[in-house]
């Protein structure tokens, strides 16, 4: 796994396999808590989750490496989650406008846009950006299963 670590940026190949969703969980989560700035921890995980089983499920295919990218980068008003894969993509502006959370499926997306303050998606729909902004009323890292 290649892996570059800067000191507003964090930058990881993903893997084809449910692992690489728990690394790079860990390794973000990590990178973010270090920092120590106002993000709802809880949110990132669930953009995260969601982003990088959809880079592993829908565009890792049969490949064992190196089905996407992960990079995300801290500013002074949040932090910028962008996930890339290498399959085909899919037709994202027609995606129904819902919040759908409950479903068997296809619970990633409005998930992603219930817990972003932004969502998009490239042309070719194999890439999505997620921005969570911090919050405004802590001065901390907010989690709920922080002890």
């Amino acid at each position: 796994m290649s892996i570059v670590e800067e000191k507003d940026r964090l930058s990881l190949e993903i893997e084809s396999s449910l692992e690489a969703i728990e690394e790079a969980d860990r390794r973000v989560i990590s990178f973010l808590t270090a920092r120590g700035d106002p993000i709802d921890l809880f949110a990132v995980r669930i953009l995260l989750r969601e982003a990088v089983m959809n880079a592993v499920v829908h565009g890792g295919g049969e490949e064992t490496t190196g089905c996407g990218t992960l990079d995300v980068r801290v500013d002074a008003e949040g932090v910028t989650i962008r996930v890339s894969d290498n399959g085909p993509g899919f037709v994202h502006d027609r995606l129904p406008n819902t919040r759908e959370v409950l479903s068997d499926g296809g619970r990633g997306i409005p998930l992603m846009k219930l817990y972003s303050d932004v969502m998009e998606f490239n042309d070719k729909g194999n890439e999505v950006t997620l921005r969570k902004l911090f919050r405004s009323d802590d001065s901390g890292l907010v989690e709920d299963d922080k002890k």
